[in-house]
């Protein structure tokens, strides 16, 4: 089960997931009060699931880069922000709380791919079944559709101020959505890192602090030749059939 959480900035991944990369990068995970004790040197993993479509019966495979691994967790946790980053809609409002609901509501959508994801509740929570990756689905990797739920950067900042700064360009001093044409457009910055101390990622209630500054990611075409190559190898482990 991948379950959305607004309060987190990174990806956490849990155990049922299939690793396509261990990026030799680890994380120490700080709880919110100081008398919490801190998880050490929890690592950066790139990953893919399965999503079967209740509806469609079809299965796709998501894919995550940076992502958090702690795999005492049976679920995994992802912020609608970063699905908004990597061009995903997100529509995380129950339907039963709108007064004219569509089905397009309460659904994470890919409209290059024109794949739906029907979000369901687990009490409060927005989530959809996923799974770790089959034998089959492993050795016939091109059958299916791959989405990516996270931005195809070369780096990601979880603390960069471009997202603020864009938000806040958008209303003028009297709290009113400005023109078209008046709008600033603010090109973002790639190349500022962030220092040991400064930078921090919140994930739910705790604190991840990165023990050598910047998150960075693979290419996006070296993490596409993964995709095609590490899959393939993972079909001679211990894949479930």
């Amino acid at each position: 089960m991948t379950e959305l959480d607004s309060h987190a900035n990174m990806v956490v991944l849990g155990r049922f997931v299939t690793i396509i990369r261990r990026t030799g990068r680890s994380v120490d995970v700080q709880a919110f009060a100081e008398d919490v004790p801190t998880m050490k040197s929890v690592p950066l993993i790139d990953a893919v699931v399965a999503h079967d479509c209740p509806c469609t019966h079809t299965t796709t495979l998501l894919i995550f880069t940076n992502a958090l691994y702690v795999p005492s967790m049976e679920h995994n946790l992802i912020p609608p922000f970063i699905m908004r980053e990597a061009g995903l809609i997100v529509n995380d409002v129950p339907k039963f709380q709108l007064e004219s609901p569509t089905t397009d509501d309460h659904t994470i959508i890919d409209p290059d791919a024109d794949v739906r994801i029907h979000l369901s509740l687990q009490s409060t929570f927005s989530g959809f079944p996923t799974r770790e990756l089959t034998s089959h689905e492993l050795n016939n990797i091109h059958d299916y559709t791959k989405i990516w739920l996270t931005p195809r950067v070369e780096t990601w900042d979880p603390y960069d101020e471009f997202y603020a700064e864009q938000e806040k360009s958008l209303l003028d001093n009297e709290g009113n959505l400005r023109r078209a044409d008046t709008r600033q457009h603010k090109k973002r910055r790639v190349d500022d890192h962030l220092s040991e101390d400064e930078l921090f990622g919140l994930v739910s209630n705790v604190q991840v602090k990165f023990e050598d500054g910047y998150v960075k990611s693979v290419p996006v075409d070296y993490v596409e030749e993964l995709i095609d190559l590490n899959l393939s190898r993972c079909a001679d482990k211990s894949a479930p059939s």
